[in-house]
């Protein structure tokens, strides 16, 4: 695993991003991503969140408005 480490230091920031884009294309095409199971409060948390987008009772950050809270201090 260490070698692995080593050659992976070793690539370009490009050359990194695509080597993750494809672990994570992997894994999310494996049959044990497939078998995943959220809990039953996670699922419930994220259906409430949903509705309430749905609903306009919350709205969403651009990446840039996230971006500038985390580097001004975590104050969205």
């Amino acid at each position: 695993m260490t070698q692995l480490l080593e050659q992976i230091s070793k690539l370009s920031l490009e050359e990194k991003i695509v080597l993750v884009e494809k672990i994570w294309d992997d894994i999310a095409d494996s049959s044990d991503a497939q078998e995943m199971v959220i809990s039953p409060e996670l699922e419930a948390e994220l259906e409430r969140r949903y509705q309430l987008l749905k609903e306009g009772k919350t709205g969403l950050h651009s990446w840039e408005d996230i971006e500038k809270s985390l580097l001004s201090g975590y104050t969205i």
